[in-house]
């Protein structure tokens, strides 16, 4: 179960949370935060420690994310 959770799940939630999370907030840092905080949440009460490094790369994933669609719009009003 964990295995579908990190290859599959997580990245397609994060993936689908931080496109939408940054036309909503308009900006590039809140949703890679709040994902950051959720999945820690989660690490702590749920996976142990062991899927702490899995938060660090889903957080810059979701950063890589919500950085790749404000250029894309920026690009578009321009």
């Amino acid at each position: 179960m964990e295995f579908v959770f990190i290859f599959l799940i997580c990245p397609l939630s994060i993936l689908i949370i931080s496109v939408f999370g940054y036309i909503w907030f308009s900006k590039c840092y809140v949703i890679p935060l709040i994902v950051f905080t959720i999945l820690t949440i989660l690490t702590l009460t749920l996976f142990g420690g062991s899927f702490f490094i899995w938060v660090i790369i889903y957080t810059i994933f979701s950063l890589i994310i919500s950085l790749t669609v404000r250029s894309r719009r920026n690009n578009d009003f321009k």
